[in-house]
């Protein structure tokens, strides 16, 4: 009797995880929706050099279909639905504070949530890290100059008025630093 009871509980808890996964799948796959923190260009691929495709204004919805890196591949919600390629740190994602029409939160967030109740009244608390790779010793070793890289560069300037005016945007203010003494480790390196 214990043997049939411990089988069927077996099955079951199987069965649960299965049904688990399936819910995931299609709750990840509904897509997560971020906002343009800026007026910002889509780009054809995650690449600075890329072409764009469209200008994409302020406040705009867009939804979320791959990452890769610091870049978001991204379709338009308010308008055309264009799709293209835009920088990571540009979107507000779901996750930090802009509820999806899902329910926010990534597929596994959503689903949790479903399970045990979302927490409070923005759902989930989520963590967003980026991946990228810094560069390590034999990196370092390696590096070659590279002038036309460098010389590439000088599109990315800024002026100090557009600077004011993105800083403004996002409300920064100025603070004044007072340049720091060198330690003595770095004293002695030198």
């Amino acid at each position: 009797m214990n043997l049939c009871i411990e089988s069927r509980m077996g099955r079951f808890i199987r069965l649960l995880v299965a049904a688990a996964f399936l819910v995931n799948m299609a709750l990840s796959a509904a897509g997560e929706v971020g906002v343009t923190l800026f007026d910002l260009e889509l780009k054809t691929a995650p690449d600075l050099d890329a072409s764009s495709v469209a200008q994409v204004p302020k406040d705009t919805q867009v939804e979320i279909l791959e990452r890769k890196a610091a870049w978001l591949h991204v379709r338009v919600l308010d308008g055309g639905g264009d799709e293209g390629w835009v920088s990571t740190y540009d979107v507000r994602q779901s996750g930090q504070g802009t509820r999806t029409p899902q329910g926010g939160g990534t597929g596994l967030s959503r689903f949790l949530g479903m399970l045990f109740g979302e927490p409070g009244p923005h759902g989930p608390q989520v963590t967003s890290t980026i991946g990228i790779r810094g560069m390590d010793e034999a990196d370092l070793a390696a590096a070659k100059p590279a002038p036309e890289e460098y010389a590439k560069l000088d599109k990315y300037k800024s002026s100090i008025q557009r600077a004011s005016r993105l800083a403004q945007t996002a409300d920064l203010k100025a603070t004044k630093l007072d340049y720091l003494e060198p330690s003595d480790r770095q004293s002695d390196e030198h």
